[in-house]
Protein backbone atom coordinates (compact mmCIF):
# COMPACT_ATOMS: atom_id res chain seq x y z
CA UNK A 1 0.00 0.00 0.00
CA UNK A 2 3.08 2.41 0.68
CA UNK A 3 4.17 2.04 -2.66
CA UNK A 4 0.62 2.86 -3.94
CA UNK A 5 0.80 5.85 -2.24
CA UNK A 6 4.36 7.28 -2.70
CA UNK A 7 3.13 6.81 -6.59
CA UNK A 8 -0.04 9.05 -6.10
CA UNK A 9 2.22 11.35 -4.18
CA UNK A 10 4.84 11.52 -7.37
CA UNK A 11 1.58 11.59 -9.76
CA UNK A 12 0.33 14.67 -8.17
CA UNK A 13 3.60 16.59 -8.05
CA UNK A 14 3.22 15.73 -12.51
CA UNK A 15 6.08 13.36 -12.51
CA UNK A 16 5.87 11.56 -15.17
CA UNK A 17 5.25 7.54 -15.36
CA UNK A 18 9.29 7.02 -16.82
CA UNK A 19 10.50 9.41 -13.98
CA UNK A 20 8.59 6.90 -10.98
CA UNK A 21 9.87 4.05 -13.31
CA UNK A 22 13.34 5.25 -13.10
CA UNK A 23 12.85 5.96 -9.41
CA UNK A 24 11.87 1.98 -9.61
CA UNK A 25 9.19 2.38 -7.67
CA UNK A 26 6.76 0.48 -10.13
CA UNK A 27 6.61 -0.06 -13.89
CA UNK A 28 5.40 2.09 -16.65
CA UNK A 29 2.56 -0.17 -17.17
CA UNK A 30 1.12 -0.23 -14.02
CA UNK A 31 1.82 3.37 -13.20
CA UNK A 32 -0.13 4.46 -16.30
CA UNK A 33 -3.01 2.04 -14.95
CA UNK A 34 -2.91 3.83 -11.62
CA UNK A 35 -2.76 7.56 -13.04
CA UNK A 36 -5.92 6.22 -15.38
CA UNK A 37 -7.54 4.87 -12.15
CA UNK A 38 -6.70 8.07 -9.64
CA UNK A 39 -7.73 10.47 -12.93
CA UNK A 40 -11.10 8.46 -13.14
CA UNK A 41 -11.36 8.68 -9.02
CA UNK A 42 -10.23 12.56 -8.80
CA UNK A 43 -7.32 11.34 -6.62
CA UNK A 44 -5.19 13.79 -8.47
CA UNK A 45 -6.11 17.35 -7.26
CA UNK A 46 -3.84 18.64 -5.19
CA UNK A 47 -6.87 20.48 -2.63
CA UNK A 48 -7.70 17.36 -0.61
CA UNK A 49 -5.09 15.53 1.59
CA UNK A 50 -4.41 12.26 -0.03
CA UNK A 51 -6.95 10.21 2.52
CA UNK A 52 -7.71 7.52 0.07
CA UNK A 53 -6.57 4.89 1.88
CA UNK A 54 -9.77 2.47 2.05
CA UNK A 55 -11.05 3.33 -1.44
CA UNK A 56 -7.09 2.81 -2.74
CA UNK A 57 -7.48 -0.35 -0.82
CA UNK A 58 -10.47 -1.36 -2.43
CA UNK A 59 -9.53 -0.07 -6.08
CA UNK A 60 -6.05 -1.12 -6.42
CA UNK A 61 -6.37 -4.90 -4.64
CA UNK A 62 -10.37 -5.97 -5.39
CA UNK A 63 -11.62 -9.03 -3.41
CA UNK A 64 -11.03 -12.41 -5.39
CA UNK A 65 -12.72 -15.41 -4.72
CA UNK A 66 -10.74 -18.57 -4.41
CA UNK A 67 -10.69 -20.57 -7.01
CA UNK A 68 -9.40 -23.71 -4.87
CA UNK A 69 -12.87 -24.31 -3.39
CA UNK A 70 -13.68 -27.82 -3.11
CA UNK A 71 -16.92 -29.01 -3.98
CA UNK A 72 -18.24 -31.87 -1.84
CA UNK A 73 -18.88 -34.48 -3.75
CA UNK A 74 -22.50 -36.31 -2.49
Amino acid sequence: MFQYRAVLVRLRQSDSDRDIARARLMGRPKVAALRALALREGWLALAPALSVTPRLSSACFPRRLSTNRKESIR
